[in-house]
């Protein structure tokens, strides 16, 4: 699935003036220098690539899963109402624990961090594979393991921000989020299809894909010898520091991100924008893929559909620059909008000719890469390197907010009504978002 805060949180086309050597080392950047002290090239960066090659792993596991979770949970329950509750719940786990999942990954060892939670998601993944080969309760099983995941990946997300600004130099950053953004969307484009011919072959065999991905990042993360962070590792003195006065540490620093957020203007009101378009913009989605399955659709022809909006993805890639050179952060904000409304009208109409749908899909996505280089590039720079896990967390909460009902409702009106007429109820939400925000002076005039 393809939400507004994941791209947001993934691409950057931010480059600041060339800091000095002193200023990288106390901000958190470049822990891998040559000996003349200059950043190694990413293509020689052994940290930065041991981690993109576990993330790599991992997001395949997890493209797989994307198409057919959703569709073993339709197919377990036979309740497309159901599947999207399941789905709901999981998001909300994640909604519900960032700002706190952020603290603690900017207070914790990232390495052990990223560590433990790449492990509890594959053995939550793997026991509900075992789970499915007996013929065992499958609805409880997935779930679990679905929210057992999510809670993982809710901390490992953090933590992996902060672990790459120690890994690579601050000019070095745009291009690192790059990659890491065209891994994942690569691992997405061979996952989905790899998802839809796998749950032909049995529900155990998928999930077991998803739990050997994250056993693999697992692995390439143990062996990275460069330091990840954060460099002050905050720990807890039980007799120097009441109950209370942690308490209120904790919420103060969960608190930081959001904080931070709004201390400027351009970028809480695009967060705010994009918190209002993630419920339309996500429910379309699953609608999509909900709705299809519903109706008998073959998986492999369901998974087209992901793949075709991860190559818009990858098109999108190309026009950061661009974009970015010749509109405004408002300008943005307004044509993307727009262009997911019309789009989104086009998917509708299609529905559910899954080939008239896969350019629709293609194109609905095009311009999201630009402005989350324009936004979130912008702001991992514009914070300590201590805070990165608490301002990706709070970037993920602020824009995700709405999230966890976009599956709920989605199912429901798949269930009560059919796959078309949840799409003209999600695109009529997402149309009149977009026609408000063209309307709007302060939305246009937005700058960074």
């Amino acid at each position: 699935m393809h939400e507004f805060w994941t791209y947001f949180a993934r691409r950057a086309a931010w480059a600041p003036a060339r800091p000095n050597r002193a200023k990288l080392m106390d901000s958190g950047f470049g822990s891998d220098t040559s000996v003349e002290g200059a950043p190694i090239p990413l293509r020689r960066n052994r940290g930065f690539g041991l981690l993109m090659a576990g993330q790599f792993a991992s997001s395949l596991g997890s493209g797989i899963a994307a198409i057919a979770i959703p569709l073993i949970l339709l197919e377990v329950t036979g309740s497309a109402a159901t599947a999207g509750t399941i789905a709901g719940a999981t998001s909300l786990l994640s909604v519900g624990v960032g700002l706190l999942a952020g603290v603690y990954a900017d207070r914790w060892p990232r390495r052990l961090t990223l560590i433990v939670s790449a492990l509890v998601a594959s053995v939550s993944w793997g026991v509900c594979a075992v789970v499915l080969s007996i013929d065992g309760p499958a609805s409880i099983a997935v779930a679990t393991a679905a929210g057992l995941s999510t809670l993982a990946m809710t901390f490992f997300q953090p933590a992996q921000n902060g672990a790459v600004r120690n890994l690579v130099s601050r000019d070095q950053l745009p291009q690192a989020i790059a990659i890491d953004d065209a891994r994942d969307t690569i691992a997405g484009l061979i996952g989905s299809p790899v998802g839809g011919v796998l749950i032909t072959l049995g529900s155990a065999l998928t999930v077991l894909a998803n739990s050997v991905g994250y056993l693999i990042a697992a692995i390439c993360i143990t062996v990275i010898t460069a330091p990840l962070g954060p460099h002050r590792v905050v720990t807890t003195d039980a007799g120097a520091e009441s109950s209370r006065s942690y308490v209120r540490g904790v919420l103060s620093d969960a608190l930081a991100g959001l904080r931070h957020i709004w201390s400027t203007p351009a970028i809480r009101l695009t967060f705010i924008t994009a918190c209002a378009l993630n419920l339309p913009f996500l429910g379309i989605q699953f609608a999509i893929v909900i709705g299809l399955g519903s109706i008998g659709t073959q998986p492999y022809l369901i998974a087209l559909t992901e793949v075709a909006a991860g190559l818009g993805g990858v098109a999108g890639a190309a026009l950061v620059g661009p974009l970015n050179k010749r509109f405004t952060l408002g300008m943005q904000v307004v044509l993307t909008a727009a262009l997911a409304a019309v789009t989104g009208l086009l998917i509708a109409c299609a529905f559910p000719n899954v080939w008239w749908l896969l350019p629709a899909c293609f194109a609905n996505v095009l311009f999201i890469p630009a402005l989350n280089g324009a936004l979130m590039g912008y702001l991992f720079g514009s914070g300590p390197e201590e805070m990165t896990g608490r301002l990706g967390s709070a970037a993920q909460v602020a824009a995700g907010i709405f999230v966890p009902f976009s599956p709920f409702l989605a199912g429901v009106l798949v269930e009560v009504w059919s796959g078309r007429a949840a799409l003209f109820v999600f695109v009529g939400v997402l149309g009149l978002i977009a026609v408000i925000l063209a309307a709007s002076p302060s939305i246009r005039r937005l700058k960074l």
